[in-house]
């Protein structure tokens, strides 16, 4: 289930309890981690390595949490279960809208680590 069409960072901003200087400093970190995810996924799903997709989907859905996402952490934990369940076909399936909800994300998180904390 959706339940976020579009994330903000006023959503970033709660999950974080206010603290706009720790959401600063975990958008900076979120940042550097995306690419990795991304590019991981893509790579591990591209070769039907269950096992990789399954840890980076885990990680995924826990960055994603931490900051309130709750569409791409739904997304993640869907392509984390197809894993799991060794369900290659499911995995291609999954991967293309977990990606475009982490571009989405990406792009609010590049905004908060440009803005003064």
């Amino acid at each position: 289930m959706e339940t976020d069409a579009a994330f903000t960072g006023a959503q970033a901003l709660a999950a974080v309890g206010n603290d706009a200087d720790l959401l600063h400093r975990i958008a900076q970190v979120f940042l550097e981690h995306q690419q990795l995810a991304r590019v991981g996924l893509a790579a591990a799903v591209q070769s039907a390595d269950l096992g990789r997709t399954r840890e980076i989907a885990h990680d995924l859905k826990g960055m994603a949490s931490t900051v309130g996402a709750r569409q791409l952490a739904e997304r993640a934990a869907r392509l984390e279960l197809a894993a799991r369940a060794q369900t290659g076909a499911e995995l291609a399936s999954e991967l293309v809208p977990t990606l475009a909800a982490l571009d989405q994300v990406t792009d609010v998180m590049a905004a908060l680590a440009r803005s003064a904390p």
